[in-house]
């Protein structure tokens, strides 16, 4: 089953152009919607509907963000994405065109899980020709996408690293089909909605391999480790990476032997937990952006604080694979070759979830245990992780985890954002110098949001 119905979805109509998406909430209007008794009629239009869903993490006001952030964090010297300036200075306005954009494609994401969810669930004999499992596992596939879509969207412009804040974010659960206006939920009650969709999703996703382009039950057990370990519950976020690390060598989900492997095989690779499907020209995956300029402030200073020959910096500014860009990306939507996807979740970044947790349960020799494939494959010596002592373990696994998914999926904005709040430590201070300052941990709500959402809040010191 391929992703190449978006011309389809889009003659429908489910899809909208994130520009014209920020309505009364994000913007979605009703009339370029199809309605609910039309949608999905039988197998085919469930499964078109569903590739729909997948597809739309590929509009291009998703994908472009991603360069803004890179420039957030300082693993790139400059954005040459329109408004990624104010990225550089961490200081958004809220009438940002990557921020309107971003905003309104997480939410297009969130809107069209919601109708496949809406559409499927009133077949209450069954779709005709789909089997009962394939008709669960399409729900448990638009539930994931929308968890997913929500827990970005919290860690982009809610307080996600604080249960008991009232700012969240938007939680949509049904599609949205009329110019209604929603407060934003706490941050609790946004993570109880992450998480219903996660659960469902484990208990009827597809189990065993799969091609890692879609999302099965080991992926939404791979998201809730991390929604868990931003929660602060330790000991579940380790317990669950673990099983997730255990239950992927057998179907096919495991580290890549080499590094520089894992973006050879782009969406084909074994480590990739849940990506995106891109081949060329049939898809096109985004924009070509100039990741020219070398390695940012923030990869400088960490490869010297490793010593200054970690493997993974050499082979992704200098390596095999090019010398001209991040080498995480190879190929513009202009040219045949290497193909690129969005590194959502991977097998690496499990290990780290489960190393930090067991960290902060004072866990430190079982932590070392488990960073050890991952340094050892990054170059370091078998027994490097012994030679951390134990209060310097937290922020190892921090420094060596941004070193391992840098310019991935923003997740090194999000760990910089937990460790200030946790730990107390500024990214921007002496010693450290990594980013230019940390004055805001959350972006701005769009304005255009606002003004057609009188129910929304602004986020603090915007």
């Amino acid at each position: 089953m391929k992703i190449k119905y978006i011309i389809y979805i889009i003659l429908s109509g489910i899809l909208v152009s994130s520009c014209e998406m920020m309505g009364s909430l994000d913007l979605i209007q009703p009339e370029y919607v199809l309605t609910d008794e039309t949608l999905i009629t039988d197998g085919e239009s469930a499964e078109k509907a569903l590739n729909g869903v997948y597809v739309s993490w590929k509009n291009f006001s998703v994908v472009s963000h991603r360069g803004a952030m890179f420039g957030l964090t300082n693993t790139i010297n400059n954005s040459s994405v329109y408004g990624g300036s104010e990225y550089m200075a961490n200081d958004i306005k809220d009438d940002n065109y990557l921020i309107q954009g971003h905003y309104a494609g997480l939410y297009n994401v969130i809107n069209m899980s919601c109708s496949v969810i809406s559409n499927m669930e009133k077949y209450k004999d069954g779709v005709p020709g789909l089997s009962p499992e394939r008709q669960m596992q399409i729900l448990a596939e638009a539930c994931f996408n929308r968890a997913f879509a929500h827990l970005l969207a919290l860690c982009s412009y809610g307080d996600f690293w604080d249960i008991s804040s009232e700012y969240g974010i938007v939680v949509i659960n049904s599609p949205m089909r009329d110019n209604i206006t929603y407060p934003r939920a706490s941050v609790a009650e946004s993570y109880k909605a992450i998480l219903e969709d996660l659960e469902f999703a484990i208990d009827n996703g597809h189990h065993g391999e799969n091609p890692h382009f879609y999302a099965g039950s080991i992926s939404a057990k791979a998201l809730k480790a991390k929604v868990l370990l931003y929660q602060r519950k330790y000991e579940e976020a380790a317990a669950l990476a673990s099983e997730v690390i255990e239950q992927g060598a057998a179907e096919g989900y495991m580290l890549e032997d080499n590094y520089v492997d894992i973006y050879k095989g782009s969406w084909a690779s074994k480590e990739l937990i849940f990506t995106l499907h891109w081949v060329y020209p049939e898809q096109v995956y985004g924009e070509y952006y100039d990741f020219t300029s070398g390695p940012g402030k923030s990869m400088v200073m960490l490869n010297v604080d490793l010593g200054g020959a970690d493997k993974r910096y050499d082979e992704i500014y200098s390596g095999e694979l090019s010398p001209f860009r991040i080498n995480k990306y190879q190929s513009d939507n202009y040219s045949e070759g290497p193909v690129n996807t969005y590194y959502f979740l991977r097998m690496g970044e499990i290990y780290m979830v489960e190393a930090e947790a067991l960290s902060r349960l004072g866990r430190y020799g079982y932590a070392r245990d488990v960073l050890r494939k991952i340094l050892t494959r990054a170059g370091y010596d078998e027994n490097y992780p012994d030679t951390i002592a134990d209060e310097n373990m937290l922020i190892m696994i921090f420094k060596h985890k941004f070193m391992e998914i840098f310019a991935e999926n923003n997740e090194e904005w999000y760990d910089m954002v937990r460790y200030h709040v946790l730990d107390g430590i500024d990214f921007s201070s002496a010693g450290f110098g990594y980013v230019d300052n940390m004055r805001h941990l959350i972006l701005p709500i769009p304005k255009e949001a606002l003004a057609g959402n009188n129910l929304l809040k602004q986020n603090r010191l915007y």
